[in-house]
Formats: C-alpha cells, structure tokens, sequence
C-alpha cells in the first residue's frame, strides 16, 4: 500500500474491515435469496443489493465499486449491475418447488475455492444437511484429489464421487484416491457413482430433510473429457432442473391435498371482505380463475381487466401477472416505493412495463401494487393471503 501511495497520485481502497477504506463495506445480510450490503465511499452512502448466493461476492462487489469509484460512474447504474450480476455456472442456486433441496452449481474446484464455498454454504444455509457431488481430473493435480476429499468430508455430510473429466485414467480408479481423504475425517457418508447423472440424481431423489446439494467442478460446460477425446454431455444444470422437477412430480400431492391446505388458510381472507381487486393478465389461466373465484366467496370482488383498459377506480388491490423470465431473479418481493423505482432500473420488456404502471398508480393514490409471475400457481390467491410469492408488491 504504502509503494502505491508513493508512485500514484490516486489511490482506491475497498475493505469490510477497515472503515478508512475508500470504498467500505458493512452490514452485509442475507434477504430471502439476496444479499444486502452497504457501502460507504466519498460519493455516497447506501444499500446495494446481490441476487447471486455466495457471501464473498461481497469482496468482489467492493472491488467492483471501487472500479465503479476511479471512474465515476452514477451509483444507480452501479446498483443496477450488481443486480443483474451473474456468471453461468457459477454459484448457481436451483432449488424444488417447497425449497426443500437448494442444490449449488459451481466450478470449484481447488482448495481455496473450495474452502471458500464451503464456509459461505454453512453461513448461508444453516442447519441444512449438506451433499456434495465432485470429482477430479485424471492423470494431473493429484494433490487437488487430497485437497478436495479432506475439505468435502470435513463439512458434508454426505459426499458422492463422480466423473469429471477422467481422460484416460478409469473413474473408479480416480473416486477411490478422493474416497481416502473423505474418509480419514470420519464425519461423512461417502458413496462412488461413476455416471455423473446418475450421481446428480441420487443426491436430489434421497433428499428426505432440507438439503443443500453442492454440484461442483464442471459448472455449465457440455464436454467430458473420456480417453482422448472430449464428449458432449448435458450440463450440470440441465441434469439438476431435470432431477429437481422429478423430485416435485414423486412428491406432488393430489389435487384433495392441494384444496385441504388452501382451505385451511381460507380465514385469513376474511379481512379483504368488502373491498375490490382489479386484476391484468392478457392470458389469465385457470389457476387465477380458481383464485378469483375463491376469494368472491369470502367477500372480495375481483374484477379482471382486460388488457388495455383503465382500472376501477374504487379498487383497492391493482395486481398486474406478466410472465417474468430472467426479471424472476429480480423481484424482491415487498418493497416500498423508492426501493421500486430503483429496480425499475434493471428491468426490460413487459415486467418493466408492468412495473412502471403500478408506480403510476401509487403516484395516483393507490395503496399498494403487485406485479406477479402469471407461470406461478395460484399467486393471487399466496398474495392476499401473505404468502411468499414470486413478483413485486409496492405499497407507499
């Protein structure tokens, strides 16, 4: 530091330890799926937000601002790419319908990264029992094999030993050298399954608790490496949205399930007795059909709008379904009115759109505004009765 005080005339520092810092981090938090930091520098003082996992992107946020810093750029513009950050195959979080499995999709793959990970996963997702599925390359890195065996079987609970790019050394061979290490820590199960499909499934299908599934090493390549040549292969992520729906389907109850457990939240609707919702949706599918005709028993009237037209102008609820995408991501859920003008920012297309007429509406005297995703099930319905729904609510 002191060698580059000397010889530059400016210099930028970013830290979550030292105050003095030029760009200083604090308070980092964890919010549903996000991180919340704030960040103090000389031009300002405020919260930023990340919708990748993985508490040390704080680090690499703050190396981010403190570019952003030397360069002057506006902090709403800074706000708005670390929101849309992320890198394929790197800290990928998929997770089941109820969020039972969270399953992790990253390269990691030495024992920095590693260590890395690991620590990040128990902050993160505390009490989940932990599975990790890995390998190692053959016929190099042999001190990786050590490495990754002793740190796997220190943290997991459970590990399972697969194909990752064995080349011309047999894959048993290479998961038998790991499988040492994993054992000599005496804390996890360990089992050998060759076929990296087939070892991606049984970590998803024998998932009985909350789990926290850490897939590493391969990331979003589509190549194995077997003998000589370099095989196309599904990605990691194409294995686990497969496995995770599978997962869904054997645990699925039926359709009497479904309605006992609405049923049973079905009071809790009687304080929107008396009042009106006015409801968009170009394609409104028989989940939201269900939804409206639901809530009218206890008293709500839902009006569904087409598209195109104004409001009711005695509506207390204005609830917009557009399909989100890859906005998904970044729907906080509640927010307030400042907060949704900022996002508003990192939005394209129809959800930005739709977002931009719920701000209209507060700005005309509404008090509360929803955007939600119309693939959901039943989200009308999870909205007013305060459940955890995928969109954006913003009251004033």
């Amino acid at each position: 530091l002191e060698a580059a005080r000397r010889s530059c005339p400016r210099m930028i520092t970013f830290s979550e330890k030292d105050p003095s810092a030029t760009v200083f981090g604090s308070q980092v938090r964890k919010q549903g799926g996000d991180i919340l930091f704030r960040v103090k520098t000389p031009r300002y003082n405020r919260e930023f937000r990340l919708t990748m996992p993985g508490l040390f992107n704080v680090q690499n946020a703050l190396a981010a601002l403190a570019v952003c810093e030397a360069l002057s750029i506006p902090e709403q513009y800074a706000f708005a790419g670390l929101m849309k950050a992320r890198v394929p195959g790197r800290m990928e979080v998929y997770a089941n319908a109820d969020d039972k499995v969270c399953v992790l999709v990253d390269y990691a793959h030495n024992k920095l990264s590693f260590e890395t990970l690991f620590q990040s996963v128990q902050a993160e997702y505390p009490g989940r029992r932990i599975v990790t599925v890995f390998g190692c390359p053959g016929k190099k890195a042999f001190d990786r094999r050590r490495d990754l065996g002793e740190i796997s079987g220190k943290y997991s609970d459970l590990v399972i030993l697969t194909e990752e790019d064995a080349g011309e050394e047999p894959v048993e061979d290479i998961c038998k050298d790991i499988a040492q290490y994993v054992e000599a820590q005496h804390h996890a199960d360990y089992s050998i399954v060759p076929d990296r499909g087939e070892a991606i499934r049984q970590a998803v299908m024998g998932s009985r608790e909350e789990t926290v599934i850490l897939l590493t090493g391969k990331g979003a390549e589509t190549r194995q490496k077997r003998g000589r040549e370099y095989v196309e292969v599904p990605t990691d992520v194409e294995y686990v949205q497969t496995f995770l729906q599978e997962y869904d389907t054997a645990r699925a109850p039926d359709g009497l399930d479904r309605v006992r457990s609405l049923l049973e939240l079905l009071p809790a609707l009687k304080r929107h007795r008396g009042k009106k919702a006015a409801v968009w949706s170009a394609h409104p599918g028989e989940d939201l059909l269900q939804d409206a005709d639901a809530l009218r028993t206890v008293g709500l009237d839902v009006v569904l709008v087409p598209p195109g037209e104004d409001a009711p102008g005695d509506a207390d609820y204005l609830v917009y379904f557009t399909e989100l995408g890859e906005d998904r991501r970044l729907m906080p859920g509640r927010v307030d009115f400042r907060r949704a003008e900022e996002l508003l920012g990192t939005l394209s297309g129809e959800p930005a759109a739709a977002v931009r007429r719920c701000m209209d509406a507060l700005a005309a005297g509404a008090a509360e505004t929803a955007v939600l995703d119309s693939t959901a099930e039943h989200a009308l319905l999870l909205y007013l009765l305060d459940q955890p729904v995928q969109g954006m609510i913003i009251s004033r």
